[in-house]
Parts: structure tokens; C-alpha cells; sequence
């Protein structure tokens, strides 16, 4: 660990945290809207742990952030009126909205490929290998929306 240590320091790497992954961005890593403009940072997540999945959605009409953890809790953030997270809006949220948040996330974590991962327009046919990793027929068991 001290070896470790010591190579960091000497690039000039201070960005890293023992067990998390960590990088630095700045200004120009953002190449689509909205952009960063307050210089350089650093971030460490612990995320390869694969604990808890995200879907975040922008356009013309949304600016949210809906996440579930492998413990069953749930976060939704409206980035427009909470930029900076601070109030879990979940309980708030229609459960029909949840579980379509939900459905849409559990296909992206089993999509492969830019021929399943790429978004669908609302209403395009669910595919198979060839175009997508839902299958409605599959016999999967539908999420009956959060517990409580």
C-alpha cells in the first residue's frame, strides 16, 4: 500500500482514495449540456461494487435522477429544483412512474452492445438479442414498486 502510495505522489497524482475508484475532471470533459464550468475536481465513487444502479434522464421536459440500491432503497432527485441531491423526492413520485424508472433500468443493466443500450423512442417494439434486452414474454416477474 505504501508503494502504491508513493507512485501516486511522485506523478503528482492526489486524486486517489485506497478502495474507491477515483478520477479528476475539468472543463472540458463535458460534452454535452449541462456543462461544468467551475475548473478541475476530483471524485471517488465506490460503484464497482455494483451496489446500486442509476438511470439518469434529460430533455426537453425532465432533469431527474432515479437509483436503486441492492438493499431495496430507492433515490429520485429532481436536478432542476435539487442540483445538489439533498432531498430524496421518491415518496413524492407515482408508483406507476417508479416502476417504469425501474423497468427502464433493469433493461439497461442487461443490455450489451450499442444495438440494445441505445434508447428507443416511447412505443418502439422491445427486442431480443438483435435489438434489445427486454423480452415482455420472458417470464421475468414484474417489480411490484417500492416496499412501504
Amino acid at each position: 500500500k505504501e508503494r502504491k502510495q508513493k507512485k501516486r505522489l511522485k506523478k503528482g497524482d492526489d486524486c486517489s482514495m485506497p478502495g474507491l475508484t477515483c478520477f479528476t475532471h475539468n472543463n472540458e470533459h463535458w460534452q454535452t449540456a449541462p456543462f461544468w464550468n467551475l475548473g478541475g475536481f476530483c471524485a471517488c465513487t465506490s460503484s464497482n461494487n455494483n451496489t446500486y444502479w442509476c438511470l439518469r434522464t434529460i430533455n426537453e421536459t425532465h432533469n431527474i435522477l432515479f437509483c436503486e440500491f441492492a438493499t431495496g432503497f430507492l433515490e429520485y432527485f429532481d436536478m432542476n429544483n435539487d442540483p445538489y441531491q439533498l432531498t430524496n423526492a421518491v415518496y413524492s413520485v407515482d408508483r406507476d412512474v417508479l416502476n417504469q424508472l425501474h423497468s427502464q433500468l433493469m433493461e439497461l443493466r442487461s443490455c450489451q452492445g450499442h444495438k440494445q443500450c441505445n434508447p428507443r423512442p416511447k412505443g418502439q417494439e422491445t427486442g431480443n438479442k438483435d435489438g434489445g434486452s427486454y423480452d415482455p414474454h420472458s417470464g421475468q416477474p414484474l417489480w411490484d414498486g417500492r416496499k412501504g
